[in-house]
């Protein structure tokens, strides 16, 4: 967290540094990431995750495209199964097959 800008956010995940605004994460209340950035963080520290980092940048993805994501087929599985983590309920996301390259088009619906 910025001490001159409250509402952005850093989380290190697996040793991954990833930034973006409390309202990006807040679109989702109900998950994991919006309650950890609800809790007050006066030494406006980062918020470190110990999970893989590199699949993060779908999970962080899915928050800024309002819950439409597009995956490569071959980590299509793994990113689901840390939506699922992140508190996202799997029976209200589509997987829907996109194209000849195997990206799998996921949508959330509230």
């Amino acid at each position: 967290m910025d001490p001159f800008h409250p509402d952005r956010i850093v989380f290190d995940v697996g040793g991954k540094r990833y930034k973006t605004t409390r309202a990006t994460i807040n679109v989702y209340p109900e998950t994991l990431l919006a309650r950890l950035v609800s809790e007050p963080n006066p030494n406006f520290q980062e918020i470190f995750i110990d999970r893989n980092g590199e699949l993060f940048q779908y999970v962080l993805n899915f928050y800024r495209n309002q819950g439409t994501l597009h995956v490569p087929a071959q980590v299509h599985y793994s990113v689901a199964q840390e939506l699922v983590y992140y508190g996202f309920d799997m029976t209200k996301i589509s997987h829907d097959c996109d194209g000849p390259e195997g990206t799998f088009i996921m949508a959330y619906t509230l």
